[in-house]
């Protein structure tokens, strides 16, 4: 069996100064596309976590409205296993 060794990239100053070229631009363009969509799905994430604990403080509250669209939600949700997970932890958020 063989182990191949690399040796360490040494980047000069020179290196450091000059222009990327057409590759190393469109790795930097790559990453900057990446960053945002990372950045575009957390804000959504975040965005659905504030709208859901939203409704259940309404819900705490009394709100009849809130409470029929928790009930719709979770009664039209596609996958079964997410409502049967909902069913089953909604005690402990007292709806």
């Amino acid at each position: 069996m063989t182990v191949n060794i690399t040796r360490p990239v040494i980047v000069t100053d020179a290196d450091r100064r000059a222009e990327p070229n057409e590759t190393q631009m469109k790795v930097q363009a790559q990453m900057k596309e990446a960053a945002e969509v990372t950045r575009l799905r957390k804000l959504d994430t975040r965005g659905k976590i504030i709208l859901g604990g939203a409704v259940l403080d309404f819900i705490e509250r009394g709100s009849p409205t809130a409470r029929k669209l928790f009930d719709e939600i979770v009664s039209e949700m596609p996958r079964n296993a997410d409502a049967t997970t909902i069913r089953q932890i909604r005690k402990f958020w007292g709806v």
